[in-house]
């Protein structure tokens, strides 16, 4: 919102100086232009008076005049360098070099010389400095700018300074008036005359409100008891936002009870961030929301109302039981329920998610346990099932800080999602550490079970290929890996990334 004083300001410079500032502008082209003409023609009259004279000395071969013709060129500020070539003998007659100037603001002009016949007997180099040249023009145009800004300046100074000195006082009075009313002060007296009759109306309509509010204020007082005995009855938090103050205006006291364990700078923060999420929110549907409060997470379902005086009436219902109840069944349907890591439904979802991205670049190892067969067979599903819980484990912590991802197939078939996997050196770093985890036997009631692993590498960057034939890739990696006796076999796709 404007001030009137800057707006009154902003009206008369528009309508002032904008007309001065284009007249002016206007005067300081067509000096500039003129300028620029008289340059030229001294530039032109230089020149054509030293051509009769360059003449003269190539035809006498007089090297004082041919030298005098060069310094009277060069006397120019914006020459660079003259040069005057006798074509007859073949040599320079006179050279006066200034100063060096850039290349690309440089100009050379070529002047034949001619004898009475019309025979070339000579030429007039000149070296023009064009930036100079246009800076000699604006040097002579600079002190009428200035003086035309000087009086920009000064108009728009003294202007401003006369409208603040005569709206500062009465508004800073109507300043003082409003606070009053706003802060509830009903009692002071308040001045309510000024020599701006406008001014003296201002005042006597504060008053009028003064008193009306005051009358509203005492039957609001009563409502607002009467709406606060049953604003505090209810198990839902309600709580009102000043979206521009960004703070709780009013809340029951369920609200309070539950956010009060909240510290102030977690309160800031929840703060800026609900109203993040609240202003997204275009249409007044609900929205769950969730916090930490305590060592504990909390979820609500938020209604929100339209926004009026800039503030938004909210209820946020708690529903942490279902939210966590929910969490739980979906951390089930996506761990296995023996190894406790990602399972093959958490797999997919990891797979189509891949499959989204624009530049993927994925190791995809398989792998699966040579001898767990003729162990589960011979001690039972029991040890069997013992030993993926071990080998899961170990895997698991030997991935811990690698951009890996393992997930269990089912049986005793495993898979690791390897991220940035354009570089052997990382995908060999987790095949050793993968490796690794089979060297110490499992223990099983005094049994130790000696288990290997084979591993089937591809790799997914999908431009030539899709993630369902980088798996098939890798299956056929890892059975030729078994076949072969080998730990690690590498699809055909990644053979030449890859030092075997």
């Amino acid at each position: 919102m404007k001030k009137l004083s800057s707006y009154i300001i902003s009206v008369f410079l528009t309508l002032t100086t904008i007309p001065i500032a284009l007249f002016g502008g206007t005067y300081i082209i067509y000096d500039l232009l003129h300028q620029h003409e008289a340059q030229t023609n001294q530039y032109e009259q230089v020149i054509a008076q030293q051509l009769l004279d360059s003449k003269i000395a190539l035809t006498q071969f007089d090297l004082l005049q041919a030298e005098l013709v060069a310094t009277k060129i060069s006397q120019l500020d914006y020459i660079v360098s003259v040069k005057l070539d006798s074509l007859e003998y073949g040599l320079t007659l006179a050279e006066v070099v200034n100063s060096k100037a850039q290349r690309d603001s440089m100009t050379s002009l070529h002047y034949p010389i001619n004898d009475q016949e019309g025979d070339v007997i000579g030429q007039l180099t000149v070296n023009k400095d064009e930036t100079a040249f246009v800076w000699n023009i604006v040097k002579a145009t600079a002190p009428k700018l200035f003086n035309l800004t000087l009086i920009l300046v000064a108009v728009s100074f003294a202007f401003t300074h006369t409208i603040l000195a005569a709206l500062n006082r009465p508004f800073t009075d109507l300043q003082i008036v409003a606070f009053q009313i706003a802060n509830g002060d009903y009692h002071t007296p308040s001045k309510t005359d000024s020599k701006f009759l406008e001014i003296t109306t201002l005042f006597n309509a504060l008053d009028t409100m003064r008193r009306q509010l005051k009358s509203t204020i005492s039957r609001l007082k009563d409502s607002e008891e009467k709406h606060a005995r049953t604003y505090n009855l209810t198990q839902v938090c309600l709580f009102v936002i000043n979206i521009k103050q960004q703070r709780i205006v009013r809340a029951n006291s369920t609200f309070i009870d539950v956010f009060s364990p909240l510290a102030t700078p977690q309160r800031k923060l929840a703060m800026v961030d609900f109203l993040e999420r609240l202003s997204a929110k275009e249409t007044e549907d609900s929205f769950n929301y969730s916090i930490v409060i305590g060592n504990q997470t909390r979820y609500f379902q938020v209604n929100r109302s339209q926004v009026i005086n800039n503030e938004i009436e909210c209820s946020a219902l708690d529903i942490s039981e279902l939210m966590q109840a929910k969490l739980a069944t979906e951390l089930l349907l996506k761990t296995d329920s023996l190894t406790q890591i990602p399972n093959r439904h958490c797999f997919n979802l990891a797979i189509h998610d891949i499959e989204k991205q624009t530049n993927p670049d994925i190791g995809v190892l398989v792998m699966d346990l040579n001898g767990f067969k003729a162990i589960n067979d011979t001690y039972g599903h029991i040890a069997g099932d013992v030993l993926l819980v071990e080998v899961a484990r170990r895997l698991k912590e030997a991935l811990m800080d690698s951009p890996a991802t393992l997930y269990r197939l089912g049986g005793d078939e495993f898979v690791i999602l390897v991220e940035q996997a354009s570089h052997p050196i990382a995908i060999n770093s987790i095949i050793d550490k993968v490796v690794g985890v089979f060297v110490r036997p499992v223990l099983f009631e005094q049994t130790q079970f000696q288990v290997s692993t084979s591993i089937g590498v591809a790799h997914y960057h999908g431009q030539n290929n899709n993630i369902t034939n980088t798996m098939r890739l890798a299956d056929e990696a890892m059975y030729k890996a078994k076949t072969s006796g080998v730990s690690v076999a590498y699809a055909e796709n990644y053979i030449d990334q890859c030092a075997v």
